[in-house]
Order: C-alpha cells, then sequence, then structure tokens
C-alpha cells in the first residue's frame, strides 16, 4: 500500500498536463517494447528482389504485348495479300473467260471458212494438172486430232472422258487450270461440230 500511497500522491500533485505527458511517454515504452519482440530484421536483398521481380513481370508484360501486336500487324497484312489475290484472280479468271470465248469464236469462224474452202473446192473442177486434188471430208475425230497433235493435250481429253475434274487434270499433269479449261473447250468445240 505504500506504493499506492506514493503513486496518489505523485499523481495529486501534478497536474494535467503532467498526466498527458506521463500517457504519452507509458505509451511510447508499450510501442518500443512490441516493436522489439515482433522485430524480423530489415532484408535489403529480399525487397531488392521484389523489386526486380515486379520489373521482369512488368517488361515481360510489354514483350508479349509486343509480340502480339506484331502478330496482329502480320494477320492484317496477310489479310490484305489474300484479298489483293483474291482480286487479282478473280480478274485473271474473267481474262481468261474472256480470251476462251474469243479463241472459240475464232476458232469456229476459221473452221467454217475451211468448211466453205473444201466444199467450193469439192464442186469446181479444178484439173489435176494444175496440181489440186480434191481430198475427202474431214471428220470430227480428223479435225481433232490435226487440231490437237500434242500428246499432252489428247492426255487432257482422255483424262477428261474418264471423268476427272479440271483441278485433277492439271496437278496430275502438273500443268495450269487455264490450259487444261482450254484444251477441254478446243475439244468440246470438235464434238459439237460432228
Amino acid at each position: 500500500m505504500d506504493f499506492l500511497a506514493t503513486m496518489a500522491t505523485f499523481f495529486s500533485e501534478m497536474d494535467f498536463f503532467m498526466y498527458v505527458l506521463a500517457a504519452s511517454f507509458v505509451v511510447g515504452v508499450v510501442f518500443v517494447v512490441y516493436s522489439v519482440v515482433n522485430f524480423r530484421g530489415y532484408d535489403a536483398a529480399e525487397v531488392a528482389r521484389k523489386k526486380q521481380d515486379k520489373k521482369e513481370k512488368k517488361e515481360k508484360a510489354k514483350k508479349e504485348k509486343g509480340k502480339y501486336a506484331r502478330i496482329e500487324d502480320k494477320l492484317d497484312a496477310f489479310d490484305a495479300s489474300l484479298s489483293e489475290a483474291d482480286s487479282t484472280m478473280a480478274e485473271l479468271d474473267d481474262k481468261s473467260r474472256a480470251v476462251l470465248h474469243e479463241l472459240d469464236s475464232k476458232y469456229r469462224e476459221l473452221l467454217l471458212l475451211y468448211n466453205m474452202i473444201e466444199e467450193k473446192a469439192a464442186r469446181s473442177n479444178v484439173p489435176a494438172a494444175v496440181g489440186y486434188a480434191p481430198q475427202r471430208a474431214m471428220t470430227a475425230e480428223d479435225r481433232t486430232r490435226r487440231r490437237l497433235q500434242n500428246p499432252r493435250q489428247m492426255k487432257i481429253l482422255a483424262m477428261a472422258k474418264t471423268g476427272q475434274s479440271v483441278s485433277e487434270i492439271a496437278k496430275t499433269l502438273g500443268i495450269g487450270k487455264g490450259e487444261v479449261s482450254l484444251v477441254l473447250e478446243l475439244g468440246k468445240g470438235v464434238r459439237r461440230d460432228a
């Protein structure tokens, strides 16, 4: 009780400012004791490692974002190239159709003229002394052989007769689809004339 009496005397003689100062001192001592007890230590290497990890993650994210952007750019360029190739193929297809149509019409004209010449020669009585001997009328097969004497062209027609498509024939023979189409169109013209 002596201690309590001493404390009571001590506190009774102090004024309010002293109470606040004493309370602050006690709180400070408690905080210091708590900090010392719970102190784990400051590890500068670990802090530096965490900063480095964070920096590396940011750089990796930037690289990945850049990689995806480059891939998207390449895909866009590829799409543009495909669109350009599609339009070029469409133009070439239109031109090849026009050329095939023109060739077909020219072929028909030539065939008509040739037949007219043969008919006139057969009707005329040109003497053999002049050097003209009338020929027999050509059949459709004769005209096909005359026009398509190339073995590859004959092979194209034979493959078409077996039911193979233009693409299959072109791939098998290692030639363009346009050439196969042209030969087939010429072959059809002969069959129509027969």
